[in-house]
């Protein structure tokens, strides 16, 4: 049958599908998949800022096609479609407490031969986990269709946990875990979170009231629903909930709330400033007092935020070390003993090929920051999956190879690290010489069809020199 299509149209079309596949691939290149979890007083839920962002461009591009097209067609144009940022994962019943491994994925041999690792660990072929992988040192999760599973060796053995009663999958906003300490989920209960809370050896949840935020600041957004969560476990009992609405493709607020019971009960801090106008990237609180935010407009983050309140009142820490112009954006804050680093990736080129790294760190609660050490060439990757130990830090970088430096910065390495593909995620340090990290594989079987993300972890006890799949 003959399209009635007019050539023009197919012209207009063609001519958005291009643009379009433009921006996605700038996306791909700017919008690193978040870390999904951090050590103690890092980040929960990494799905945060750039899961606003990321369905505000795609639904931008859309709203795009779609006024082109009817334009060609001589058709008013009465809007384009908007994107409604979320985060959930796909419905579950309550799992069986038992020993099991969690869910692997089993992909076609068309898709699995589409997206070999390469290069390949020696041992093997991945096993795909099926669902939200988070790390978090020894500590690794899998919330998917079949329940929870958790791990307490960086995901070697796994086991199988009920999700409180009541709760499905689709309701877990983030999830957090400290290997011998406790597991987090972050619910969505209404116009609030709920937060879930198991001990370590436990088998049954404690949980918290619901925490509604007042947005006092924002009370346009008043009972709309929470869409993303960052829940961050702190030092000792500190336990910190970011609650997020978006606003947009820029702008978003933000709760703050506080527990120092482990998670059981928490104080909202209504944020005096930062306002509106900003998304919050990452929460590290060193004490329950005194801790950073890494913010900004948009998705790169260019600004941290101090409190010595609790969350009352925020200003801009001292910050030596950025470049002037501001050419520069940084990563999610981490908890590293009692210091805060924040990642920094600068460019000095257009398309932002040409760029370095380094750390900011701060040693005093996050009053003050300045560099580690010296900076090291990052190929062009703004957002490199990291993780420190002490003085020990990794940043995976393509080639496959590795930095690292044993001295808190001051002088890096470069460790050819055979069998660690591209795509890491995120990777956590289990001592100085061993990690595990996630990565994540992406494709399609076809042209625009048969499209896939898949999900593994590999890991290296030998200072990052070999990689295996667990």
């Amino acid at each position: 049958m003959k399209s009635d299509r007019d050539p023009m149209d197919e012209k207009a079309i063609d001519a958005v599908r291009a643009h379009f596949d433009e921006e996605m691939t700038e996306a791909r290149v700017r919008f690193r998949v978040p870390r999904l979890a951090g050590r103690p007083g890092r980040s929960g839920s990494r799905g945060a800022p750039r899961a606003i962002a990321t369905l505000a461009v795609l639904a931008l591009a859309i709203a795009v096609a779609t006024t082109v097209w009817m334009v060609a067609r001589n058709s008013p144009v009465t809007g384009g479609p908007t994107a409604s940022p979320s985060h959930a994962v796909a419905a579950v019943a309550t799992a069986t407490p038992t020993l099991a491994t969690p869910a692997l994925a089993t992909p076609s041999a068309s898709a699995s031969a589409s997206a070999t690792p390469s290069p390949t660990p020696s041992n093997s072929t991945p096993k795909y986990l099926q669902g939200t992988v988070g790390l978090n040192g020894s500590a690794a999760w899998v919330l998917s269709d079949s329940g929870l599973s958790l791990s307490q060796d960086g995901g070697r053995t796994w086991s199988a946990v009920a999700l409180p009663a009541g709760v499905k999958s689709s309701a877990v906003l983030a999830a957090n875990a400290v290997a011998g300490r406790a597991t987090w989920l972050a619910v969505n209960d209404g116009l609030g979170v709920r937060v879930y809370r198991m001990s370590a050896g436990a088998t049954a949840w404690t949980r918290s009231t619901t925490l509604v935020p007042s947005w006092a600041t924002a009370s346009e957004l008043s009972g709309q629903p929470i869409q993303v969560v960052l829940l961050t476990p702190g030092p000792s009992s500190l336990v910190t909930l970011a609650e997020t609405i978006g606003a947009g493709m820029s702008t978003a607020a933000e709760a703050l709330f506080v527990s120092t019971d482990d998670g059981l009960t928490f104080v909202q801090h209504p944020p005096k400033s930062p306002a509106l106008n900003s998304i919050w990237a990452s929460v590290t609180f060193v004490t329950s007092h005194s801790g950073v935010i890494v913010d900004g407009p948009g998705t790169a983050p260019n600004e941290i935020q101090y409190t010595s309140d609790g969350g009352n009142t925020w200003s801009k820490p001292t910050v030596t070390g950025l470049p002037a112009d501001g050419d520069y954006e940084l990563g999610w804050s981490l908890l590293v003993g009692s210091d805060i680093e924040v990642p920094v990736t600068t460019s000095t080129a257009a398309g932002g090929t040409n760029t370095t790294f380094f750390l900011l760190v701060s040693h005093d609660a996050g009053a003050t920051f300045a560099p580690a050490g010296t900076a090291f060439a990052s190929g062009g990757n703004f957002y490199p999956a990291l993780d420190s130990l002490g003085q020990v830090t990794w940043v995976a970088l393509a080639g496959p190879s590795l930095k690292e430096t044993a001295d808190g910065g001051q002088t890096w390495t470069t460790v050819t690290a055979a069998g660690l593909p591209a795509g890491v995620t995120s990777i956590q340090l289990t001592s100085p010489t061993s990690a595990t990290a996630v990565v994540q594989e992406n494709g399609c079987t076809g042209f625009r069809t048969g499209c896939y993300t898949r999900t593994y972890l590999i890991a290296t006890t030998d200072g990052g020199a070999t990689w295996s799949y667990l």
